[in-house]
């Protein structure tokens, strides 16, 4: 399949044309108060990949020497002519009985751990049951009075590998009942499903798609209580190689978030993003990148909130240095509220990822988010700015203990009256997560875990304090 620069340009009007027939009644702005799942979620793909082909890389160098070090020929390349011609005579370096065994058992690993992955069917389909309880001091996220509350959590994740060598699709659901024992009124049932599809067309061709749901009403920095939910969304892309060093892609989004409760049913929404992103790869690994988005929003009661969004953006990804993977995307965001808000803002908005494998055994991972995003539950605020700066790290301690730590920092200002140049409230959260993970056996592990928040806000009836401790057990299959 061959694919012009004609052809490109078709594809992008047709994007264009679906995009402006998708409905556009969303958020009062077009952005959300994270980085989105699907960049994440790439940017977790590619980076396993890229250490994963380190350590290969690492492997077979390990290997090579061992096997030299066997035959007596380590370090021969290193040495002047003459050294070489007085080492004719030298017998290979003898090993003993037992450094023998242990070099064989050293090879044998390496080897095995070279092999490509099987693609059985039995080696595709894993299932996780799930079972654990939390106190959480703080259940409501309120100043006064907080209560708290113990909750015993029970459900399963299913994750699906149905790919094929020119072909991605891997599909993951996780169901949980969660019974609260005290506040019984807020137990409930969360569902979270990701598709994920891919199919590389030609050598320079290949496109993408994904799937998202998540239903439930688990609290975040924006919605606090519990608001049943329903998130849905969309995406596709069209990945082409134009020459050995630059490539373009076209990708379009749509989301959708609908609150179930009457009281709340106003608040549903939709948005819809797309455009082209042109990159100039500096190495095999590395691509520097400019891309437009165009996006279109609304919501409120009456779609009154409706706004246009133009995102202009650039950056650098991919292997910054040795063991080290990065994203680096950096913009501004100009937003015209067309609904009742009114006006137009700019703001700078960024997504930083990076991701470094310290060790074997330790992983390293760092993130900056920076954009505009919708106020649900702050009474008289229309959208937020909000930015996150986060750490955290995984280390293996032994081979059945690991460890996690992250650390989240989040500020949000929100607008008074479609203008952000005087904030009519800021929240700052800071939040912790520790973990400790013990692999009883290869099916069965437990866990430990402790989190809080921190919120301190200039709107005092806002701030809180919640410290949560959990114990779990999982099943691996």
């Amino acid at each position: 399949m061959t694919i012009t620069v004609r052809s490109i340009t078709i594809i992008f009007f047709v994007f264009l044309i679906i995009g402006f027939a998708l409905p556009r009644t969303s958020y009062s702005v077009v952005g959300t108060d994270d980085i989105d799942a699907e960049t994440f979620y790439r940017f977790e793909k590619e980076s396993d990949n890229f250490f994963q082909q380190e350590r290969e890389v690492e492997y077979q160098e390990k290997l090579l020497d061992q096997l030299r070090e066997i035959k007596g020929t380590q370090a021969v390349p290193q040495k002047k002519k003459g050294e070489m011609e007085g080492m004719a005579g030298q017998e290979p370096k003898t090993l003993t009985k037992e450094e023998q065994e242990k070099l064989e058992k050293e090879i044998l690993q390496l080897q095995l751990e070279l092999v490509p992955e099987k693609r059985k069917w039995r080696d595709r389909i894993h299932t996780q049951p799930y079972m654990g309880t939390t106190f959480d001091s703080n259940l409501y996220r309120t100043r006064k009075d907080p209560k708290s509350d113990i909750m015993i959590k029970t459900g399963t994740l299913l994750d699906v590998d149905f790919g094929t060598s020119k072909t991605q699709a891997e599909f993951q659901y996780k169901g949980m009942r969660i019974t609260n024992i005290k506040e019984t009124k807020q137990s409930r049932w969360d569902h979270n499903m990701n598709l994920e599809l891919g199919r590389r067309v030609s050598a320079k061709t290949s496109v993408t798609g994904y799937y998202r749901l998540d239903f439930g009403s688990n609290q975040t920095s924006e919605i606090k209580s519990f608001m049943e939910r329903l998130n849905q969304t969309m995406g596709t892309s069209l990945n082409q190689r134009l020459s050995q060093k630059t490539e373009v892609r076209i990708r379009g989004d749509y989301g959708r978030q609908d609150f179930l409760d009457k009281k709340t049913k106003s608040g549903s929404s939709t948005q819809s993003q797309f455009g082209p992103e042109l990159a100039y790869y500096l190495s095999k690994k590395t691509a520097v990148f400019g891309k437009y988005n165009i996006g279109f929003s609304g919501g409120g009661a009456n779609n009154s909130n409706r706004a246009t969004a133009h995102d202009f953006r650039g950056g650098i990804r991919g292997k910054i240095a040795r063991k080290t993977m990065a994203l680096v995307d950096l913009g501004a965001s100009i937003q015209n509220n067309r609904g009742s808000v009114g006006g137009t803002n700019q703001a700078f908005v960024a997504q930083v990822l990076l991701s470094n494998q310290l060790t074997g055994k330790t992983k390293v991972q760092a993130f900056v988010h920076r954009g505009f995003s919708q106020a649900v539950e702050t009474a008289g605020k229309n959208f937020f700015i909000t930015t996150n700066f986060g750490l955290r790290s995984s280390t293996r301690f032994t081979r059945k203990l690991l460890g996690q730590i992250q650390l989240t920092l989040r500020q949000n200002a929100f607008d008074d009256a479609g203008s952000l140049s005087k904030a009519s409230q800021t929240d700052t959260i800071f939040s912790m997560l520790l973990r400790m993970q013990y692999d009883i056996r290869k099916w069965l592990l437990c866990g430990l875990q402790y989190d809080a928040d921190f919120a301190d806000s200039t709107d005092k009836m806002s701030e809180y304090v919640g410290h949560r401790l959990s114990f779990d057990v999982q099943g691996r299959f």
